[in-house]
């Protein structure tokens, strides 16, 4: 996973990623991130901590 604090806090992340074997990937917006982890807001609570520690 990259990019999880740039969506997280809505901040753009300079990154380049390399993969070294074919890979997806999902590119999630901060408001879809948000409205995806609504529901379970006590996770999402425990997510944002881990973080901000």
């Amino acid at each position: 996973m990259t990019g999880e604090i740039g969506v997280m806090f809505n901040i753009p992340q300079p990154y380049t990623v390399r993969s070294r074997r074919l890979s997806q990937v999902i590119r999630i917006n901060h408001h879809h991130f948000k409205q995806m982890v609504k529901p379970y807001s006590e996770d999402g609570k425990a997510i944002i901590s881990n973080f901000t520690q």
